[in-house]
């Protein structure tokens, strides 16, 4: 879905994010597209955020996606949120 920088609490969506592959966006079509359309001024343009604006992106990208999870992966740097559209079991 996107990342937050810890730094400057900046904000990049995955699908402006050039390191970020093609085929790892292409699925987020529906929610750019919800985004762009929606009555929230500025929410793909947003470049610094707090936990009302990540709460509200993510709210906004599982409903879109119809998702059944996130994840909030922490690092050193920033923190990058993932968007869990299929759920499988793996045997141990």
């Amino acid at each position: 879905m996107g990342s937050q920088s810890v730094n400057d609490q900046s904000w990049l969506w995955s699908l402006l994010n050039d390191s970020i592959l093609d085929e790892c966006v292409d699925d987020l079509e529906p929610f750019w597209q919800l985004l762009e359309s929606s009555s929230r001024d500025g929410i793909t343009r947003h470049t610094t955020v707090d936990d009302e604006f990540i709460a509200d992106a993510v709210s906004v990208s599982m409903h879109a996606l119809q998702a059944k999870g996130y994840y909030r992966a922490p690092c050193d740097k920033s923190h990058t949120y993932l968007i869990m559209t299929d759920i499988e079991w793996v045997a141990r």
